[in-house]
């Protein structure tokens, strides 16, 4: 057995707090803050009247995964206790709906998910509004399983408000944004996905392969072609290799020509861990890029020894509350204004099985083992190492 060289805990502690990548950190929150100011709420526009200042707080998060040891330990509610004040506080949160949801068949696990409305409900009740469908699960269950999917997610938008993304009830539908509107933002979403694990459904499905040409320049256009339809374009996008830390070149390609064509914020997911953020200047805004958002809950570390931990699976528990204000530039374009990263990790509570929970919260609980302390600070200092050795983690473009 490998044994780890194990620093103590009050130094790991110590470390963190003096470890401060992006400026300031409040609660866990590292917030990364515009060079350029947005109007004065005071200015007026030339009118004689005094323009509103328009902001727009929006949270993304990483993949909704449903194993059995996640699903077998209702109520679900208990998943999201610890970070729901964020979400209810925010304007919007985006997260990666990875299963299908076809309630007339049992639910299952992995490979092969399927759950059930309780599920989804728990993760709107928590404040997660909108959900992207487009992954390589989402045909987990056939073609018959993504319309299912398509009509219990549209029966909640037009019961309580929930928006969605990358499905469809028709085959070959061409691909279209689902529109929202918030604080007077018409918002452009649109979720895709690079691959699919069966590609029976296939065609239920916002399937664009990236490394393919063809399609990556169609889906480039399309981007572009909506640029001025909309005040924010957000793409979400499925793809890239498990498990790995960083983008490849060609997934960073991608999302950069992407800004380029139009959208202001860039969604990665599929890795199982997170990967480094960057923001970059187009047209004269700011745009968000997050290549991996990781794992917001799943079971991939319940049976992990702390102590001596499968390095594959070491990091699939931790993912990131992005929260990314929007705001209006003079001109009326909208820039983002300021990131708020909030770093979280999955947490085996004895009582309440797999919730998520502030990694800082996890590293100072003292009702937890101290190995598992341990695990969490360790892990935390290199995350945060990782984040701020990529070149374009904390400074906004000029």
């Amino acid at each position: 057995m490998q044994v780890r060289k194990v620093l103590p805990l009050v130094m790991l502690t110590l470390l963190l707090l003096g470890l401060n990548p992006a400026g300031c950190s409040r609660n866990g929150q590292t917030e990364l803050t515009l060079n350029a100011t947005p109007p004065s709420p005071d200015a007026e526009d030339g009118s004689g009247t005094t323009p509103r200042q328009q902001n727009l707080l929006i949270s993304f998060i990483g993949d909704i995964m449903a194993h059995d040891m996640n699903f077998e330990r209702p109520p679900y509610e208990n998943i999201y206790a610890a970070v729901k004040d964020s979400f209810l506080k925010d304007d919007l949160t985006f997260g990666n709906l990875e299963f299908p949801v076809v309630p007339e068949l049992p639910m299952s696990s992995y490979p092969l998910f399927n759950n059930h409305l309780p599920y989804v409900l728990a993760a709107f009740s928590a404040g997660i509004d909108v959900f992207a469908c487009a992954n390589n699960h989402a045909t987990d269950q056939g073609g018959n399983g993504v319309i299912r999917t398509f009509e219990v997610l549209q029966e909640l938008q037009y019961q309580k408000g929930l928006y969605f993304s990358g499905i469809s009830k028709e085959a070959g539908s061409p691909w279209a944004f689902s529109e929202i509107r918030r604080n007077g933002f018409k918002i452009g979403f649109i979720a895709i996905t690079e691959f699919l694990n069966s590609y029976a459904g296939k065609d239920y499905v916002y399937l664009v392969d990236y490394t393919n040409t063809e399609q990556k320049d169609r889906f480039l256009s399309f981007i572009e072609s909506a640029r001025n339809s909309y005040d924010l374009i957000i793409v979400s996008v499925h793809g890239g290799t498990e498990y790995s830390r960083y983008p490849e070149t060609y997934k960073k390609d991608f999302f950069r020509r992407l800004t380029a064509a139009g959208a202001n914020i860039v969604w990665g997911h599929h890795p199982h861990v997170l990967q480094p953020w960057e923001l970059v200047k187009e047209d004269g805004v700011n745009r968000l890029i997050m290549y991996s958002t990781g794992n917001f809950i799943s079971g991939q570390i319940w049976f992990l020894d702390p102590a001596n931990p499968d390095p594959v699976r070491r990091y699939t528990g931790d993912s990131i509350i992005m929260q990314a204000m929007a705001g209006r530039l003079s001109d009326g374009r909208v820039s983002i204004l300021s990131v708020t990263p909030v770093f979280t990790s999955n947490y085996k509570d004895p009582e309440k099985g797999m919730v998520v929970v502030p990694i800082e919260t996890l590293i100072s609980a003292e009702k937890i083992p101290v190995t598992w302390r341990t695990f969490y600070a360790e892990k935390y200092l290199e995350t945060r190492r990782v984040m701020q050795n990529h070149q374009d983690l904390h400074n906004f473009p000029q």
